[in-house]
C-alpha cells in the first residue's frame, strides 16, 4: 500500500497546521516548571496561542511564535517591556520562567519545518472585547482603556531601555517608507484607479506633516500598537486588560490611539467609544490641541499598515476577505484626513 505524502506545513490545511502546533505546544509545555496539559488552541492567526492547565499550578497561555516576523533580540526586547510594565504596576500578561531560568523557550516538532520560539504566560481573566455589544460596557471599557494607555504613554516617556534592547519602530520609514514594518501598501493590486491616486496624495502631505508634528518625548516613545478588540480582555471584575504585545515598539502615542480605534469606526457607537477613549486619555494624560488635529492622520496610517498586511499575505483567507475593506477605509481616510487638515500641527518637545 503506497503510503500517503505528509504534506509540507505550509500547504497543510489550517486544522492539520494547527494539529501539528498542538504537538509542538505540548513537547514545549515540559520545558516550564509544572505538569501541564494543554486544553485548546485559542487564536491561531500568525502566532499560535493554547490555553493549559495544572492542577497544582494554576492556568497559563502558551504562544508559539511566527517564524521570521522577529529576531531573537527583539523577542526578548517584548518580554523585557513587558516585564517593566509589571513591575511598574501595570496589569500586564506576567511570564513564566523555564526550568533553564530563561522566559524564551526553543522548540521543535515533527512536521513543522523549522524550531520556534515560545513563551508561557499566567492566564488573564475575560473575554475578548470582540465579543462585548452592549454599548454601555464599551464606553466604560474604552474610559478604562484610555486611562491605561496614558498612564503607559507616561511610562514610556520616563523609561530608559537597558542595552541591547530592540524592537521595530513605527516611525516615518516603518509607516510609509520604501519598506514598511507590514509590507509595501503601494504594491497592493487592490489599490488602483482613484483610491491610489487619493492615497498617494495622502501619503505624500502625510511626509511633510509628520516631520512637522516631530518625534518628542511627549508624542512618542514605546507603545503597544496593537490595541484592537481581540487584543483587550474584558471581566467585570478585573476590567479591560491589553494582551498579546507582539507588536510592541517605539512609535508615535497617537498611532496607538488610532489603532483602538480604527475597527470601531463603522460602529454605531463609534461617537460615544471615540470620545470616552479620546477624553480619558486627555484626562489621565496629555493631549493637547495639536494631537487633537493630528487625530485623522493617524486614523490614516493605521489603515496603510492593512493595506500593507493583506498584500503580503495574499494567500490567507482573511487577506481575501478582508481586502476591498481595507482598500475602501483608507481611501476614505485618506479624504478625511485631507480635508480637515489643519495649517499647522506642531512639534513635540525633543
Amino acid at each position: 500500500m503506497m503510503a500517503v505524502p505528509v504534506p509540507d506545513f505550509y500547504t497543510a490545511s489550517v486544522a492539520e497546521q494547527s494539529h501539528r502546533l498542538r504537538d509542538m505546544a505540548c513537547r514545549a509545555a515540559v520545558l516550564w516548571p509544572g505538569r501541564w496539559q494543554v486544553e485548546r488552541l485559542l487564536k491561531y492567526r500568525e502566532n499560535a496561542v493554547f490555553a493549559l492547565s495544572s492542577a497544582t499550578d494554576g492556568r497559563v497561555v502558551l504562544r508559539i511564535h511566527r517564524p521570521g516576523y522577529h529576531q531573537v533580540a527583539a523577542l526578548k526586547s517584548e518580554l523585557v517591556w513587558m516585564q517593566a510594565l509589571s513591575e511598574a504596576g501595570f496589569c500586564v500578561p506576567v511570564l513564566r520562567t523555564g526550568h533553564d531560568g530563561g522566559v524564551l523557550q526553543v522548540v521543535e516538532a515533527p512536521g513543522i519545518p523549522e524550531p520556534r520560539f515560545v513563551d508561557m504566560q499566567d492566564h488573564m481573566p475575560g473575554v475578548p472585547v470582540s465579543e462585548v455589544t452592549d454599548i454601555r460596557t464599551l464606553e466604560k471599557i474604552y474610559v478604562d482603556i484610555g486611562r491605561q494607555l496614558a498612564a503607559m504613554h507616561a511610562h514610556s516617556m520616563r523609561w530608559v531601555a537597558p542595552e541591547g534592547f530592540h524592537r521595530p519602530s513605527w516611525d516615518s520609514d516603518g509607516l510609509i517608507g520604501q519598506s514598511p514594518l507590514w509590507g509595501d501598501f503601494r504594491q497592493l493590486p487592490a489599490l488602483s484607479g482613484n483610491d491610489a491616486r487619493r492615497v498617494a496624495e495622502a501619503v505624500a502631505q502625510a511626509e511633510r506633516d509628520l516631520r512637522e508634528f516631530g518625534d518628542g518625548r511627549d508624542r512618542f516613545g514605546m507603545i503597544h500598537a496593537d490595541g484592537i478588540a481581540d487584543n483587550i480582555l474584558y471581566d467585570p471584575h478585573a476590567g479591560p486588560r491589553l494582551i498579546d504585545f507582539d507588536d510592541c515598539g517605539h512609535g508615535w502615542f497617537l498611532f496607538d490611539l488610532a489603532t483602538c480605534l480604527f475597527f470601531h469606526e463603522d460602529h454605531p457607537g463609534y461617537p460615544v467609544i471615540s470620545e470616552s477613549f479620546l477624553g480619558s486619555y486627555a484626562q489621565a494624560g496629555k493631549l493637547d490641541a495639536s494631537m487633537r488635529r493630528a487625530m485623522p492622520l493617524f486614523m490614516f496610517l493605521r489603515a496603510l499598515t492593512y493595506l500593507g498586511w493583506v498584500h503580503t499575505r495574499a494567500e490567507t483567507g482573511t487577506a481575501r476577505e478582508m481586502t476591498s475593506f481595507f482598500v475602501e477605509r483608507a481611501a476614505r481616510l485618506a479624504d478625511s484626513y485631507l480635508k480637515g487638515r489643519p495649517t499647522s500641527f506642531g512639534a513635540g518637545i525633543s
